[in-house]
């Protein structure tokens, strides 16, 4: 992969992780879309993950929503830091949690301004340290 495509693919996955939170944060505070916002905080956190692939592997990232698949990928020693474990694998089941009906629903019985708030400070914790590494 050429310095260029490999720099394009970072800034793509970067700014569509920034975009996300971004949108999850306005969903949870503006219009209370809580099930939704959920989703955008897995999303964001899934491309935070797949810049890190790009930027450590010089290749595109695998086609996985898996967050601690992903990070095992990025060679990301998540056993050592067992606070961000638990929290990529509850913000992984966002993933299907917020798509399928019976699983939304279950979804939005739990999910609240604090549960949200909770998830999103979480998921920016989990972005700057995976943008650190």
């Amino acid at each position: 992969m050429s310095k260029e495509k490999k720099s394009n693919l970072e800034v793509y996955w970067k700014m569509g992780s920034d975009k996300d939170l971004s949108c999850a944060s306005d969903l949870v505070n503006k219009v209370q879309h809580f099930s939704h916002a959920l989703f955008f905080i897995h999303l964001s956190v899934e491309k935070a993950l797949k810049y890190l692939y790009v930027k450590k592997h010089k290749k595109h990232a695998p086609l996985s929503h898996n967050l601690l698949f992903l990070a095992k990928e990025c060679e990301l020693a998540i056993e050592e830091e067992s606070s961000k474990e638990i929290s990529l694998a509850s913000i992984n089941e966002f993933n299907l949690e917020s798509r399928y009906l019976e699983d939304v629903e279950e979804l939005e019985r739990r999910a609240s301004f604090e549960f949200c708030t909770k998830y999103l400070k979480e998921a920016e914790e989990l972005r700057q340290w995976i943008f650190s590494k």
